[in-house]
């Protein structure tokens, strides 16, 4: 049988902390005994994946600004910059909390350490994956209670290298990570120049997602069709074709669909305006609260034949998202003023990059056996379309916590 399958690979990585003289410092001794364990909590909690969706949608809206395609994953970037919350303190704390939309109360950690722990699937035909690691200046000291939630909730443990005295290879070690935990995907994640004297600590979040469709393209229907672009113009990009039974919601302007994956835990949504320069109309009214009302209601809506067109996707990103986060609130952290005694004390660290890299791969595999079955019942009535030739938003989500792992636009395509 034909599967089509949707491989996704994001990985937030260099949150790069570093001192803030060239002097190295060490830790003043913490006592040994071991912090009280902070109580399990059984379910994330609702208003952080609500917090997470509303982080994606305003990084998603300040990266828009710019042309061009955008992917990112707000899950990945809320929990790698979840790890340095840790240890944020005062004002630093304050500013971090309200530009990231982390919930209030003292049990955000958990609640962390609760959805790390239920997004994982290693299932048939879909698999996703998180990873957490720190990587450390060797003989500079991390508080053993930091130490001990990162392990805790984030499943986080500490590596020790060498910045300072061996930057190339401490820069091998990490890219060589960030390689294996995304199956080769993301490679070159740190540059050279992203290290300096006065890096002490560099915090890594991985997520790695490959989903099969539940109901799947056939090869044969794949062809080749016009991408349409503001302005009338065009392009030529590969696009796959099936009819089957989805839920469509139609609402004034655009069209969404939604298209689960095997075992229907997870699903892509695509949200396609009705004119080529309606993006842009669409990102002007996009916020979380109504992207959530759309959610429900095309949920809500009882699967009906449909002719569904899709392009062919490969999509690579990488970018600092200092000024975006800068530009949310988050600024303290990265001064001289930043406040971290929560990571190590009396060392004074300040953040000095956040980098997120992405690759997305949207392909087929099959036989051809299955597409002369699956073709046969293609042809009884006329269908509902919903084509996606025309630039539109997407995003990867959880139907089991609600949280939204991956989200995006598509505004031109390369042709695969």
């Amino acid at each position: 049988m034909f599967a089509k399958q949707l491989r996704i690979f994001a990985l937030i990585a260099a949150v790069v902390i570093s001192g803030c003289s060239a002097r190295q410092i060490v830790q003043e001794q913490v006592p040994e005994e071991q912090p009280t364990p902070a109580p399990v909590a059984l379910e994330p909690p609702a208003n952080l994946s609500a917090g997470q969706r509303d982080l994606g949608v305003e990084l998603y809206r300040r990266i828009g600004a710019k042309p061009g395609n955008v992917f990112l994953s707000p899950t990945s970037i809320s929990t790698a910059l979840g790890m340095v919350y840790a240890g944020a303190e005062g004002e630093t704390a304050a500013e971090m909390a309200q530009a990231l939309r982390y919930p209030p109360g003292a049990g955000l950690h958990q609640g962390m350490g609760a959805l790390l722990r239920r997004l994982p699937i290693e299932k048939e035909g879909r698999i996703i994956r998180i990873a957490n690691a720190l990587w450390v200046q060797r003989d500079f000291e991390l508080r053993s209670d930091y130490l001990d939630l990162v392990r805790r909730q984030y499943r986080g443990e500490a590596s020790g290298v060498d910045f300072i005295g061996a930057p190339s290879e401490a820069i091998a070690t990490i890219n060589r990570w960030a390689d294996e935990k995304t199956a080769g995907r993301i490679k070159d994640l740190l540059a050279r120049e992203k290290i300096t004297v006065d890096t002490r600590l560099i915090l890594t979040n991985s997520i790695y997602f490959k989903g099969d469709w539940l109901r799947p393209f056939r090869a044969s229907e794949t062809s080749q069709r016009p991408f349409l672009l503001p302005g009338g113009r065009s392009v030529p990009a590969t696009f796959m074709r099936q009819r089957s039974n989805f839920r469509v919601l139609t609402q004034p302007g655009f069209q969404a669909l939604e298209a689960p994956y095997k075992g229907e835990e997870l699903s892509m949504l695509l949200f396609v305006p009705e004119r080529p320069e309606g993006l842009a109309e669409f990102d002007a009214k996009l916020t979380g609260e109504r992207l959530d009302g759309w959610i429900d209601a095309l949920m809500a809506e009882q699967p009906g034949d449909v002719e569904f067109v899709m392009p062919k996707l490969q999509l690579t990103t990488k970018a600092s998202l200092v000024p975006e986060l800068q530009a949310l609130g988050m600024r303290r952290a990265f001064t001289s003023a930043a406040q971290f005694g929560g990571i190590a004390a009396p060392a004074r660290l300040q953040l000095s990059d956040v980098i997120h890299q992405t690759f997305l791969l949207v392909d087929e595999k099959g036989t051809e056996a299955a597409a002369v079955t699956a073709a046969i019942a293609e042809i009884v009535s006329v269908p509902r379309q919903f084509h996606a030739d025309r630039p539109f938003f997407f995003l990867i989500r959880d139907n089991r916590s609600g949280t939204i792992l991956f989200m995006g636009r598509i505004s031109e395509l390369a042709t695969l």
